[in-house]
């Protein structure tokens, strides 16, 4: 359980309305309650290409050490946490099961918005799809892949 745990952690953090815990301690009570609480976990992934692979990696890695999960993904090229948000797919996605965790990827490039770009593509929809998911029973975890230096624009 202990290696499950802190996979979780590491590929994500919880989200307790738009901010993370106020400590490490608090996350890992957190995902830990949720893992112990059921015999196989429900875990929706929701991002873009970046997360294709990972729901099935996560899946093995869980059966390999005795773990049931349930994983299943909303995931397209190139989609912002802004375009889930909006999606009637995404949020149907969201309501159609009694997840136990869901996994949110924003897009790579959207971090390195200004602060201003950031609040109205990410962080808004961010609190949004966190209101959704909570509402729903489950708990959030914000996935981080690396980020863009410097504004990074095309």
């Amino acid at each position: 359980m202990k290696w499950f745990i802190w996979f979780l952690l590491i590929i994500g953090t919880p989200a307790c309305s738009l901010q993370a815990p106020s400590n490490a301690a608090t996350a890992k009570r957190e995902v830990t309650e949720r893992a112990e609480k059921t015999r196989e976990l429900k875990i929706l992934f929701i991002g873009n290409s970046y997360s294709f692979g990972v729901p099935k990696a996560f899946s093995r890695l869980a059966k390999s050490q005795g773990k049931s999960v349930f994983v299943d993904q909303c995931t397209h090229n190139g989609w912002t946490l802004h375009r889930h948000a909006s999606s009637p797919q995404t949020l149907k996605k969201i309501r159609e099961q009694r997840w136990d965790i869901i996994v949110l990827q924003e897009q790579s490039t959207i971090p390195a918005k200004s602060r201003i770009e950031r609040e109205l593509l990410m962080h808004r929809p961010l609190r949004k799809l966190v209101s959704e998911i909570r509402s729903q029973g489950a708990l959030p975890i914000l996935y981080q892949t690396w980020g863009r230096r410097d504004h990074f624009s095309r």
